[in-house]
């Protein structure tokens, strides 16, 4: 019997939230003007233009991260030879796959990506523009191996490729163009596996993960120019290359070590020891990544004296800093990381 009165009472109060949510929104004051029902018709041509837009931006931001990340991918190659590399031959491909769903139809009539894996992107002076590759270019077979058209194929297609490659340093690949089939020799060259990716938040912000940096679509928005760009991808590829993060971790637990004998003495310091080790070298880090970003975006043929002016930008549009030093402090502050970068460029110039 309580059992029921309780199942009852529930169903009760659930109605009784329910007609209170409805005559609170039925209440809520609303505009004064009479509004126009949209054309649905034009709601529709609208969310296609929004969408074509959307896909439209990511592959030319696609583009710029793989033609500023390529030639610094092979600088740091050169000066880093114990880091992981790969030979590669500077090609970005895509099919109908690596779309959203909803974005295929665009991608379609936008690029011409279908099922077979085609040439999205090819890197100027790399050894597939070299050997004769176009965008556009459908990719059907790679050493005279079929490449099946299905889900998933740049990837696969992707990886033939770089098996090709490992063997003998180079790969033939078959393609069609304007309805012919023609086979390209093509060479490589040697680059830093370290993978520049896409996020799509508007943060301006980029990350080193160790092995792949990832910049986000703000800061493709902020930047300026093609410099800057450069700037941001070398010195996270040298976070990743110069392994700082190695560095931190270790620098992390040391200082957690530090907290666990303290506590075994009655003094209790809630991680402090294990976040101001951490950071103890932190500024020092930034300051190198920022020397060999600017080396290595030189060697690669971006200018150096284009980038100077990021960090104060980007501190101007920051809140102000606080009176006094920090303990704990991750990054230099802007006047001090902009007067540096100044000085390595200006000793950069040719």
């Amino acid at each position: 019997m309580n059992g029921r009165l309780w199942r009852r009472t529930g169903s009760v109060r659930s109605v009784a939230v329910w007609l209170l949510a409805v005559a609170v929104v039925a209440g809520c004051a609303g505009p004064r003007s009479e509004l126009p029902r949209p054309d649905p018709v034009l709601v529709d041509r609208m969310a296609a233009e929004i969408g074509e837009r959307r896909v439209r931006l990511r592959a030319e931001d696609s583009d710029r991260l793989f033609a500023a990340g390529f030639p610094l991918a092979a600088v740091v190659a050169r000066h880093a030879p114990d880091f992981p590399s790969r030979p590669a031959i500077g090609v970005r491909l895509h099919d109908l796959s690596v779309y959203d769903k909803s974005e295929r139809d665009a991608a379609a009539a936008l690029f011409g990506a279908g099922d077979q894996p085609s040439v999205a992107y090819v890197i100027a002076g790399s050894p597939a523009e070299s050997a004769g590759l176009r965008t556009g270019d459908v990719l059907l077979a790679v050493d005279g191996r079929p490449v099946e058209g299905v889900s998933g194929a740049s990837q696969r297609a992707g990886r033939a490729i770089a098996a090709a490659l490992a063997e003998t340093g180079e790969a033939v690949l078959t393609v069609e163009r304007g309805g012919e089939q023609f086979e390209f020799r093509v060479g490589s060259v040697r680059i830093a596996d370290i993978p520049v990716r896409l996020r799509g938040s508007n943060r301006v912000n980029a990350w080193a993960l160790g092995r792949r940096v990832e910049i986000n679509a703000g800061m493709l928005r902020f930047v300026e120019n093609e410099h800057e760009l450069a700037f941001v991808i070398a010195h996270e590829m040298a976070h990743n290359a110069l392994r700082h993060h190695r560095a931190v971790l270790w620098n992390y637990l040391l200082g957690t070590a530090g907290d666990g004998l303290l506590a075994l003495v009655g003094v209790f310091t809630p991680n402090l020891g294990g976040l101001s080790a951490a950071a103890a070298r932190s500024e020092a880090f930034e300051y190198e990544a920022d020397l060999f970003a600017l080396r290595w975006m030189a060697e690669a043929g971006f200018d150096p004296q284009q980038a100077l002016d990021l960090w104060p930008r980007l501190a101007a549009r920051s809140a102000p800093p606080r009176v006094g030093r920090p303990v704990i402090r991750s990054h230099p502050p802007a006047p001090e990381r902009a007067a540096f970068m100044r000085a390595v460029a200006d000793e950069l110039r040719p």
